[in-house]
């Protein structure tokens, strides 16, 4: 195949600088209160811009995703516009029928209790799910509409009620709870009511009810023009989905209804997951936020276990990582909003002592012959803001022309490690096209430019499934509204 040419177009990317929340990716209320998805701060322009170009597709390509078979856009009618207009107005959004994929309920082999499980080998990009709430309610902190909501429904539907019933009200009912057929969970059929499944169904009972919803509900952020607020939502079968820190899956919630799709590949049998809380973070960091949202239960996935191995060498670090963190933050969103005019270096302290932390991690790890690569790159993505603080502020500073500073080898391995360790994240998406932009600048760097291209394209598809080549690019356009800073 004749070496693929990358076409060179002036993109013209809004260099953000008002924060905001990103609504239609929001935070989930499982087992408590979580993250839902990863929570987006989005910048909107105010006086300043960058020219950054952007690679197309051309037919020599080998990317297949044309047609974007596979994805939620493939059956949801206007999706795609949808979310290049940044999911707003909240109003409307295309309407998204029920859809289930190749997924079955089953036990988990760890005795964790029930999970959401590949019924075939599915390619990253693939739609897994779409989910319509069971019941939904706006600005409703204490779930009280969502409560009398569900209630009305349970009392005249028999079939509604043992439908909640199949969720979880306390962690330790999840090992008591029988595995609910897939025929039995997308039924909407009233005469499903008098299959053994919902023979003699338990007591109504409010209470427990609540306790469904504390548990399982799902909570975040929309817009409704200017205005923001919140919304909460059950749903059936997402509520059956595990967290995992080395999640595989990634969600969209459109107009209410929740969208799945494959972050990554998955074979057939592999446990579906996605995250409850931020994981691009150290251990320490993701188990205090875990606390804070009293989840009832301890992460042990395969990420969190080689972390805690780990954790005599990096207490000291992580430790640092957590104070350092947000300070950070604010000097990051300090430099974006001063690019005309930006401050001496010496405001930008903490970042570069989180720089320091992010190198002694780097030398930690990578004296660790008994690490894989794989779990070396999951470590180093839990520490990427220590990298992509001080990467930022040199950005914002040169208006992302200072090549030398920013277009290191570093840098890539970051994207690579984030890709392996959480895929399908917007904000990895936004880091990607930067890279890419600088790159281009350069003839030499065709190469790395077609590498960081196809991440961009790989990353894309994990965080809004697979789209047409035309509207991925411009959804990797529009991802510089967020900044990659976690």
């Amino acid at each position: 195949m004749e070496e693929m040419k990358v076409l060179i177009r002036n993109a013209t990317v809004r260099m953000p600088c008002a924060r905001s929340v990103v609504h239609c990716l929001s935070r989930k209320r499982k087992i408590s209160a979580a993250n839902w998805c990863c929570r987006h701060i989005k910048y909107r322009t105010r006086c300043c811009s960058a020219s950054l170009p952007l690679a197309q597709k051309t037919e020599e390509a080998p990317i297949n995703l044309d047609e974007g078979k596979g994805g939620a856009a493939s059956i949801v009618g206007s999706l795609s516009q949808y979310l290049l207009k940044g999911c707003t107005p909240w109003h409307e959004a295309p309407s998204c029928p029920d859809y289930v994929g190749p997924v079955e309920v089953a036990r988990t082999p760890d005795g964790r209790g029930r999970g959401l499980f590949a019924t075939q080998d599915v390619h990253a990009g693939t739609l897994l799910l779409i989910s319509n709430p069971m019941a939904i309610s706006y600005d409703d902190p204490h779930r009280i509409m969502l409560l009398s909501k569900l209630v009305t429904m349970a009392a005249k539907d028999p079939l509604f009620l043992r439908k909640l019933h199949s969720l979880a009200h306390t962690q330790s009912s999840q090992h008591r709870l029988e595995v609910p057929s897939m025929d039995f969970l997308t039924s909407d059929s009233s005469d499903y009511m008098y299959s053994e499944e919902v023979v003699d169904p338990e007591p109504f009972d409010p209470a427990r009810i609540m306790d469904i919803i504390m548990l399982n509900s799902f909570e975040g952020e929309y817009k409704t023009g200017k205005e923001e607020s919140r919304l909460c939502a059950l749903y059936l079968l997402p509520s059956l989905i595990n967290h995992s820190c080395h999640r595989n899956a990634s969600r969209l919630i459109v107009g209410g209804a929740m969208i799945i799709h494959a972050a990554t590949d998955i074979r057939k049998g592999e446990e579906i997951t996605i995250t409850y809380v931020s994981t691009v973070a150290p251990l320490q960091r993701r188990q205090k936020s875990s606390l804070s949202m009293k989840f009832g239960f301890t992460c042990k996935c395969k990420r969190c276990r080689v972390e805690e191995s780990l954790q005599n060498s990096l207490r000291d670090v992580s430790e640092l990582y957590c104070d350092l963190h947000d300070k950070a933050a604010d000097e990051v969103h300090m430099a974006m909003c001063s690019q005309r005019s930006p401050p001496p270096e010496s405001s930008f302290a903490t970042v570069l002592q989180l720089r320091n932390v992010f190198d002694t991690v780097c030398e930690k790890v990578f004296a660790d012959k008994g690490l894989s690569e794989l779990e070396k790159r999951w470590v180093l993505a839990g520490y990427s803001s220590a990298y992509l603080g001080k990467w930022l502020v040199s950005g914002y500073a040169s208006h992302f022309s200072n090549v030398p500073v920013l277009l290191d080898q570093k840098v890539v391995e970051v994207v690579k490690a984030l890709r392996a360790t959480v895929p399908g994240l917007v904000h990895t998406l936004s880091l990607t096209t930067f890279i890419l932009g600088i790159t281009q600048r350069l003839e030499s760097k065709e190469e790395l430019a077609k590498e960081v291209f196809m991440l961009g394209m790989a990353e894309c598809a994990g965080a809004y499934g697979n789209q047409k080549s035309d509207v991925m690019l411009k959804l990797m356009e529009k991802s510089t509204e967020v900044i990659p800073f976690f």
